[in-house]
């Protein structure tokens, strides 16, 4: 007996990509979620205009703010901007939009660029004060927030 098959590879081309665009909200969720994660995490490492924050002992006293507010993060679909998280104004939040954009650019599908945009970041970082070293999500959390927002393996 010959099996014939009720359907064509069209057909199971077409499910998967409903089955795929069914579920990219929720990878744009999940990366958007990861953002804010390290958001939130990065900023309460600063001492700013007598304020401390909760992990401060650790960060960096931010004397402009800029340094601050250029922590944050864009979501980008194929170059285009998804989702982004800046906070306050001037300097820092143009910089550190602008860096996050720049190092998204690079790449297609989607992609999450966190960034502490203010150049002297990285020489802040060299001299033991965290700005964004411990915040930044690490590869198998990525994936594990990924997984439990669209159940994709």
């Amino acid at each position: 007996m010959k099996l014939i098959p009720q359907f064509t590879q069209k057909d199971v081309q077409k499910d998967i990509e409903i089955f795929l665009n069914a579920r990219l909200p929720l990878i744009e969720d999940a990366l958007n979620y990861i953002g804010m994660q390290f958001v939130s995490n990065a900023r309460q490492n600063t001492k700013l205009q007598g304020k401390t924050y909760p992990h401060a002992e650790t960060g960096f006293y931010d004397h402009t703010a800029n340094l601050r507010s250029s922590i944050g993060y864009v979501v980008t679909k194929n170059k285009r901007q998804v989702e982004k998280n800046f906070k306050g104004k001037g300097t820092g939040k143009r910089t550190g939009l602008s860096k996050a954009l720049e190092i998204a650019q690079q790449h297609n599908g989607y992609v999450l660029s966190v960034v502490a945009g203010m150049e002297y970041a990285v020489y802040v970082e060299a001299k033991g004060y965290d700005v964004i070293s411990n915040s930044a999500p690490l590869k198998s959390e990525v994936e594990r927030i990924i997984k439990q927002f669209t159940g994709l393996k």
